[in-house]
């Protein structure tokens, strides 16, 4: 997210005091009152709507990013059941992207 800040019109004097990768974990730190998350849309939709989080952007549009996720597997081998259906659905929804 330094891409974003950095990126933005709005300065932002944030200091990092807590980092995960689990958006859970952030938002509910952020639903207590201990500062600001960056998280994606999605994980907050609730908390926006019954008001437990509001954006912390200065101006609409303001300190957004896009994010994109792949998927890595290994190469060869016998994936196990469980891996090989993920991967299915993977294909199926995603058709050439996978």
């Amino acid at each position: 997210m330094d891409w974003v800040l950095r990126q933005s019109a709005e300065p932002a004097y944030l200091d990092r005091v807590y980092e995960t990768d689990m958006a859970e974990s952030l938002k509910a730190m952020a639903i207590e009152g201990y500062g600001v998350a960056f998280l994606p849309t999605s994980a907050v939709q609730p908390a926006l709507a019954d008001g437990r989080l509001v954006s912390a952007a200065p101006r609409q549009g303001t300190w957004q990013g896009e994010l994109d996720i792949r998927l890595y597997r290994a190469r060869g081998g016998r994936p196990k059941a469980a891996a090989q259906r993920f991967w299915a659905d993977v294909q199926r929804l995603c058709g050439t992207c996978a």
